[in-house]
């Protein structure tokens, strides 16, 4: 009964939050809903990728499959459906507009989600720097945000190249 409302509920292959589980099926007590999802873990039914955060696996010709932590990312943090509440920052959003070539290891987001100036996290070993937005973000903003998020962190525009510059122009 809990694994049919699980699949009727949730879509396979994308992140569910520990906290979404709980909203979505209230007639269960908290602890009888992780009893369930402890038993579907060991099924193979429901896979969990990391502290909190499960998904529904699908077999393919390889085995079964997996999310990847980008996935997680823009769920949480940046968008959701419809809903976009975050965007990325630093070098990763230089990257994007053509500025540098440069490829950050540790990647950046600026997002309605958090509540600190800044803060790091980590997720299967890697690290992911949250920042706190200035201004709420919202999908008729997000846009703006970003290119002023990218114009607040050019330090020297001298050294941009053509081609950064008619990607930010176009965009």
């Amino acid at each position: 009964m809990f694994e049919e409302k699980m699949n009727k509920i949730f879509k396979k292959n994308e992140p569910i939050f520990i906290e979404e589980i709980l909203d979505a099926i209230k007639e269960y007590s908290r602890a009888y809903t992780f009893r369930q999802i402890k038993k579907m873990e060991e099924d193979g039914t429901i896979v969990r990728f990391t502290q909190g955060v499960y998904y529904l696996p699908t077999e393919t010709e390889f085995g079964r499959s997996t999310i990847s932590i980008h996935q997680i990312l823009n769920r949480k943090y940046l968008n959701d459906n419809d809903e976009i509440f975050g965007v990325y920052s630093g070098l990763i959003l230089q990257n994007m507009f053509g500025v540098t070539t440069q490829v950050p290891n540790v990647l950046e987001i600026v997002t309605n989600k958090e509540t600190t100036r800044c803060r790091k996290i980590h997720i299967r070993g890697r690290e992911f720097i949250l920042r706190k937005s200035r201004i709420k973000i919202t999908k008729e903003n997000a846009s703006s945000y970003m290119i002023l998020q990218l114009f607040s962190e050019i330090k020297d525009a001298h050294y941009m190249d053509e081609r950064g510059i008619r990607t930010i122009r176009s965009y």
